[in-house]
This record gives structure tokens, sequence and C-alpha cells, in this order.
């Protein structure tokens, strides 16, 4: 698999569409073809992202299996699809589950303790632990195949990847368990005529008409369009609060964890898959 953020290299670009342009006599090579698929990604991307918004739409359960005789305490996501803030697919077709207790043995006590309140407990004292379960978009390599070496080729046959395929990385980290409100929008300022339409308006009218002014004023004073980065590109599925007495190697029981799937935005469908 390649670079989880590579895919932000196009996929976050705010800029206009670039189309490419085919004449008689012209020479395209591989620029040319990734251009193509390029502006038509990010056309398809960009009317996700600004028409539908970001969430889950059906599926994407987080769940604790408890350990039963041969596998150990395990964090499941099940099959479900949403679009992250980029406007990008997040498929995923089974369940992805990830050992929770050696997750946080691999982490470290002193890693760990960053998200455990309080932070300064003594070994043994109880202890909140707080993670977040997330998921990402990611470019899977496939179908390799022999090209041409681009440089000196020292004792293999070049292969490169002829098929990109989509897929999801999970994300399990943690979290601030009280995370600051996010910034206020700029503060719409209308014009006499404007005030004197939302002060005639009834509520219902007024509400619809102050949201459209808001969204006037969202860029203004900007240069440009505020860049997409990679929180864009991470969809926050779950929140979970572990009861502990220590960070170290800690084995939590499922009774010791409490899971919340509605922390997640949500998108609305028009039909039920």
């Amino acid at each position: 698999m390649t670079d989880a953020v590579s895919p932000l290299a196009h996929d976050a670009e705010t800029g206009p569409l670039l189309r490419v342009t085919f004449q008689p006599g012209m020479l395209l090579g591989v620029e040319a073809m990734q251009a193509e698929q390029a502006y038509h990604r990010r056309r398809l991307n960009r009317h996700g992202r600004l028409l539908h918004g970001y969430g889950t739409l059906y599926g994407l359960l987080v769940t604790l299996e408890p350990a039963a005789a041969t596998l150990p305490l395990r964090l499941v996501v099940h099959p479900g699809l949403a679009l992250d803030a980029l406007g990008r697919e997040l498929l995923l077709s089974e369940p992805y589950g990830v050992d929770l207790p050696a997750w946080l043995a691999e982490q470290g006590a002193a890693a760990l303790a960053a998200f455990a309140v309080p932070a300064d407990a003594a070994e043994g004292a109880p202890r909140t632990l707080t993670l977040e379960v997330a998921v990402r978009y990611a470019d899977c390599e496939q179908g390799l195949q022999p090209v041409l070496a681009a440089a000196t080729n020292a004792s293999t046959d070049a292969v490169a990847a002829s098929r990109a395929g989509e897929a999801v990385e999970l994300l399990l980290r943690g979290a601030d368990p009280n995370p600051p409100p996010p910034p206020a929008p700029p503060a719409s300022l209308p014009t006499a005529v404007e005030q004197a339409r939302l002060d005639n308006a009834d509520a219902a009218t007024r509400t619809v008409l102050q949201a459209q002014l808001d969204r006037l004023h969202r860029t203004r004073g900007l240069d440009a369009l505020p860049a997409l980065g990679a929180d864009s590109a991470e969809l926050t599925l779950a929140r979970l609060t572990l009861r502990l007495t220590t960070l170290t190697a800690p084995q939590p029981a499922p009774a010791d964890i409490d899971l919340d799937n509605l922390v997640r935005p949500f998108l609305d469908v028009a039909v039920e898959p």
C-alpha cells in the first residue's frame, strides 16, 4: 500500500480544474494521462464535498468483540460506506479488526499518558484514557507489471503497479477528552437592504436568509480558498473511553470501555442500501 496521504497531492487541491486537450499530432505522455484522470477525479470529489458534505452513509459500526478461546479483545469496524471531507468515497467491504490489548502495549505508557486523565496518576490509581477510531482513504498498488527501467537496473526486473485500488486505512489514536470548539465563522455584515429583509421576514424565513448570508461571507477577506490538508482526509467513526489502573500493557475488559458511535458525522441518504 502506498503512503495513505499521497492522494492529497491532487485530491486536496482547491484551484481551478485543468482539462487535457487532444490535438492531432500532439505527443501525450504519462503526465497527460495522469492529468486526464486528475481532472475527472477532482471534479467528482468537489461535487461530493460541496454538495453532499462528509460523514457516514451507512454501516461502519464500531463494536467491541470480547475475547474468545483463540482471539483477544478486538475492536471491529464493520462494512459500510462514507464520504470524507475531501469528497472521496470510503468503502469498507469486510470487517476490519484490531487487537486492542496488543495495540495499547505497542504504544507504551509514555505515549498513552498524553491522553490519560489525570496524566500524573500513580501506578495502580484509576484513570481514564480516551481513544478515537477513524478511517482514511488509501491507494493500494495492484497488478505489478514489467516496465522499462527509468534508471540503472542493478539486478532485478523493473516493475510498476498497473492499477491503484481504492482502499481504506483504519486509524486508532489518542484523543483529547475535551476537544476545543471549532473556530467561529466570519461575522456576517448585511447591508442596510439585507438587514431590512431579515427584519421583515418571519422566523423560519429569517433563519434561511441568515444561513445564506453566512455562506456568502464565509470567504470574505481571503486571498484564496482555504487549503484542504491531512485532517480533512480522516473521518472519525467512534470514541472510546477506557477506565484503567495502569498504562503499562493494560488489559481492559469490555466492562471497562465506553464506546460512542454517535460522535461521527452522518449524511442523509435518498435510498436505503
